[in-house]
């Protein structure tokens, strides 16, 4: 049995992430000096809209630190003590 923990590039439907128990690490993004964490606390119009008007948004890579507390989590949740942790995550390359 195996835990994933996953960032927010996934993109899935939140109903997925429930139903399979899975922890997602939020990626930050900047636009226009606002910092956002979750997908759903700005609005994807205004989004798009800043960025036709040439402001380019930036990502923040995830911290060592949350890594770390999204594994821990997962293995809290975890049904038994030798559970294994899946981590999926996005390259900065991209």
């Amino acid at each position: 049995m195996f835990q994933i923990v996953t960032d927010s590039t996934a993109d899935l439907p939140e109903e997925f992430y429930s139903e399979n128990r899975i922890i997602v690490n939020q990626l930050m993004v900047t636009v226009d000096d606002q910092v956002y964490g979750k997908k759903d606390s700005f609005d994807i119009k205004s989004f798009y809209e800043s960025m036709r008007n040439g402001i380019i948004p930036k990502t923040k890579n995830i911290s060592a630190e949350q890594v770390r507390d999204g594994i821990l989590r997962a293995l809290d949740n975890s049904d038994n003590s030798d559970s294994n942790v899946l981590y999926i995550t996005c390259l900065s390359k991209l």
